[in-house]
């Protein structure tokens, strides 16, 4: 049985500037220059930022098109100095893991994996 659950969502204008700018390629001394934000609390908006692109794509139920664009978004940001390199490995073998299960949807035509 499914059970709704209410989550208000907080939006801040200021930090979804700055996430958008990170992952339309805005290198890391151009960001932190447009903002009065310290570097660690810009790090940990973007981290967390690709942990619920992640978390997005984990999810049951959510739709094709929507877990497409997280992991566009995704591959956009992550990148250095966002990406710690002691993790990546990990990271790209879940990438991989979930890529692989995609495959499978993608020979239906419903999916259509970004290369990295």
């Amino acid at each position: 049985a499914r059970v709704a659950v209410d989550q208000p969502v907080a939006y801040s204008s200021a930090c979804a500037g700055l996430v958008q700018a990170w992952a339309a390629g805005l290198e890391w001394e151009e960001l932190m220059c447009e903002t009065s934000l310290d570097a660690g609390d810009v790090l940990r908006l973007l981290s967390r930022t690709l942990e619920l692109l992640r978390q997005v794509l984990q999810a049951p139920f959510v739709p094709q098109s929507v877990r497409q664009g997280a992991r566009e978004a995704l591959h956009a940001m992550d990148r250095a100095p966002i990406t710690d390199s002691v993790f990546a490995q990990v990271r790209d073998e879940a990438d991989a893991a979930l890529l692989g299960e995609d495959e499978d949807e993608e020979e239906d035509g419903d999916a259509h994996p970004v290369a990295r």
